[in-house]
């Protein structure tokens, strides 16, 4: 650089040429960027301008959440929900919660079971990513010495619950796994409506590949779990993927036979007939043994031959314990959880359907939403399609749109009115987190007027048997109730357009005080 540097201060002509060479490349590159975009030159600067103001946006909502949270060095862990960002801090004393709500871009906070949930909205992804690159670096992940927050004591510790950890580790494991289950809702969505168009057959083959391009999601489920669930644990990613995918080998499958009654052991012990596909239970299980098996194989297997003698001895003790321990009882939990939510749905009837909606904006607000989507997810793996949480879900962030709409209609504060259209709308879509934290925490009146009115919105799907056969909800999920029949794909239609009708009439005529300030 030194010897460059002289040459330039040299060479005048030199250093003249290379400002002419550059500025010729710039010119070139800003008329290739304008050619292939179809935009002006004015035009393409001024895009980038405002994807530059939009980065900087984001950066600042990043610094400003990690500064009230009591900087970087006081955060122990961080994942993301669809709308949320959820932080697990050493000291949580050091959390200025007002500050963290006075954020620009913040919707809200929900602080409970030592997590510090930030409501982000659509856009917690871009954050999340900006906090883990520029003021984290690499401490996304709890590791072994510092996974515990430091201000908790052993019985404060105690106060939080299996039941709610589990909760938070089961949330955290499937929140990346999200996107893929999506995109197959999506795929799944595009081959029925191009199916019921006209525009491809059954019998067709792009119709078939596009089908088994959404099932391979769900089939191969365990794997992505083995993935997701080992990253957060810290143990052999590897090993996990392929102690799930020999849980999913059809020749291991093949040894018990077409009916599955064949006898197999392994090393003289009994080997129980699971079928793990579409199972997440199981493969939760497996690798949280495998996370011990390692620290004691890696202990007493020395170094010299460690990755070949270790690893073999990890995965084959990894996969002897599941399917001969794991497995199996991860199976009968399943089978245990499917039952119970069968024993509700049976004694409730139709009337399961709008008391999850009546609840679900609570269990929303106070975090423990999380515990829906495991539950749906195994009722969908199971059945092919889920009638309980979907179609609640469904009628209930409609009916929270019509609220939203209400509010806005009526309110005079010009701010409440900008955040309610805007909450009213991300409802619509499904996510309704946004206007429960910026609006009805702030209103408190109206979170009652949206659970009344999602309650008697969704007696209809109740009632009339709904059923949804992709994991999405919201306006965009409709094309999925089209495999239930026209019948199915109507009463859904008719559940939005209720929700969203009731909910502004209740909040209409029941009405709320309206701030002066907001």
């Amino acid at each position: 650089m030194e010897a460059g540097s002289r040459i330039c201060r040299g060479n005048p002509a030199a250093e003249s040429d290379g400002r002419i060479e550059g500025g010729s490349r710039q010119r070139n590159e800003t008329e290739e960027q304008t050619e292939e975009s179809g935009l002006g030159s004015e035009e393409l600067l001024d895009v980038k301008q405002r994807e530059e103001g939009s980065m900087k946006d984001v950066r600042k909502t990043a610094e400003q959440i990690v500064q009230a949270l009591g900087g970087s060095e006081n955060i122990v862990h961080l994942t993301n929900c669809m709308t949320r960002l959820r932080f697990t801090l050493k000291n949580e004393a050091m959390a200025d919660e007002d500050k963290i709500r006075g954020i620009d871009g913040v919707r809200g906070l929900a602080v409970g079971g030592g997590v510090y949930q930030v409501v982000i909205g659509t856009d917690v992804d871009v954050v999340c990513r900006e906090i883990q690159e520029h003021f984290l670096s690499g401490v996304s992940e709890p590791s072994e010495e510092k996974s515990e927050p430091a201000s908790r004591t052993a019985g404060e510790e105690q106060k939080k619950g299996m039941i709610s950890r589990a909760l938070d580790v089961v949330s955290a494991t499937l929140s990346p796994l999200i996107p893929v289950i999506m995109g197959a809702a999506f795929i799944s969505i595009l081959a029925t409506i191009l199916q019921m168009t006209g525009l491809l057959s059954v019998e067709s083959t792009t119709y078939q590949l596009l089908t088994k391009m959404s099932d391979a999601v769900y089939y191969f489920f365990p794997v992505l779990v083995a993935w997701s669930f080992s990253d957060r644990l810290k143990c052999n990613k590897a090993i996990a993927i392929a102690a799930a995918g020999f849980l999913l080998l059809p020749d291991f499958m093949a040894l018990f036979g077409e009916e599955g009654e064949a006898l197999v052991t392994l090393f003289g012990l009994p080997v129980k007939y699971v079928s793990y596909s579409k199972q997440i239970i199981p493969i939760f299980l497996a690798v949280l043994c495998q996370k011990y098996i390692e620290k004691a194989v890696y202990r007493v297997v020395p170094k010299v031959v460690r990755t070949m003698v270790g690893s073999g001895l990890v995965m084959l003790l990894t996969i002897a314990v599941t399917i001969l321990v794991c497995g199996p009882l991860g199976a009968l939990a399943t089978e245990g959880i499917n039952a119970c939510i069968y024993f509700v749905v049976d004694k409730c009837g139709w009337g399961a359907v709008p008391i999850i909606a009546f609840i679900n904006p609570v269990l929303l607000g106070t975090g423990l939403g999380s515990a829906n989507f495991p539950l749906m997810l195994m009722s969908y793996l199971e059945n092919g399609y889920e009638a309980l949480i979907l179609p609640a879900a469904l009628a209930g962030n409609a009916a929270q749109a019509g609220v939203g709409l209400a509010i806005a209609c009526k309110t005079k504060n010009s701010h409440l009115k900008e955040v309610s259209s805007e909450c009213a709308v991300t409802a619509l879509m499904g996510i309704t987190e946004p206007i429960i934290f910026s609006v009805h925490y702030r209103l408190r009146s109206t979170l009652f007027l949206a659970m009344i009115a999602g309650g008697l919105s969704a007696i209809l799907p109740g009632v009339m048997g709904v059923k949804s056969y992709v994991l999405a909800t919201g306006v965009f999920s409709l094309p999925g109730y089209l495999q239930g029949g026209a019948f199915n794909f109507v009463m859904a239609v008719l559940s939005i357009v209720l929700g969203i009708a009731v909910g502004f009439v209740i909040t209409w005529f029941a009405g709320f005080k309206d701030p002066e300030e907001f």
